[in-house]
């Protein structure tokens, strides 16, 4: 399940990404990184407040799930406008 989760959140953020730059909606990709980042910066804090296992939760969540999604946006982006070009 570790190495699921985060290939699975990478491939479908990359393929959203790719369809939504084929169709011109760069700004919702954009958007959707900056809301990521903020998603994983919150989990990030909140993780290092929380004591236990709450905090393992969230660095989970950054990690696992926030930062993959991240990557596979930008690389779907980059990989959307690499091929309107070509």
């Amino acid at each position: 399940m570790v190495y699921i989760l985060p290939l699975i959140c990478f491939i479908l953020s990359l393929i959203a990404a790719r369809f939504a730059i084929k169709y011109y909606k760069d700004s919702a990709v954009w958007i959707a990184v900056l809301c990521l980042f903020g998603l994983a910066i919150w989990a990030i804090f909140q993780g290092r407040q929380a004591h236990g296992w709450d905090g393992l939760g969230y660095m989970i969540l950054s990690v696992l799930i926030a930062m993959p999604a991240q990557l596979g946006l930008i690389a779907g982006a980059i990989w959307g406008q690499t091929r309107e070009r070509g």
